[in-house]
């Protein structure tokens, strides 16, 4: 009877748990935000763009080398219907893995990107709201529509 745990006590050690697990969670999945770092001019400019035009961002993590990021280019961002949705409704940016620099794997690091491809996308406040690691058309539509 001595090893019981009070009701108090069992109620901070369920919240102790579920702050733990959340916190598993988002290391395991990652996030970040979308706002400038000082260290690469073409993601400070799309950053600028963002704020100005008051557009959600939408980044995409991929490689050359990649089977999962060469379905996705020719099968998904290739179309017509999927361009134009995000040249219209998002700021768009790429980061190349293929043969990445320092500041390539730096920048990879800090969005917490561990599998190719990984698109991430970002509410207008520069929050992220949602990762994917690919889809079919029809999804990234749906998921695109979802952002705005």
């Amino acid at each position: 009877m001595g090893s019981e745990l009070s009701l108090p006590s069992r109620i901070i050690c369920a919240v102790l748990g579920v702050v733990l697990s959340i916190g598993v969670w988002r290391w395991i999945r990652g996030s970040s935000t979308f706002t400038a770092d000082g260290i690469d001019a073409r993601w400070d400019r799309a950053v600028e763009i963002s704020q100005a035009t008051k557009q959600p961002g939408l980044v995409l993590v991929t490689a050359d080398w990649c089977g999962g990021c060469q379905y996705l280019h020719a099968n998904v961002l290739s179309r017509s219907d999927v361009k134009r949705e995000i040249a219209e409704k998002y700021t768009f940016y790429k980061l190349d893995m293929t043969e990445p620099s320092q500041a390539a794997i730096a920048k990879s690091n800090q969005l917490g990107v561990h599998v190719y491809p990984t698109l991430i996308r970002y509410d207008q406040n520069g929050k992220e709201s949602d990762r994917r690691n690919g889809m079919t058309a029809e999804m990234m539509l749906d998921w695109l529509h979802d952002g705005e």
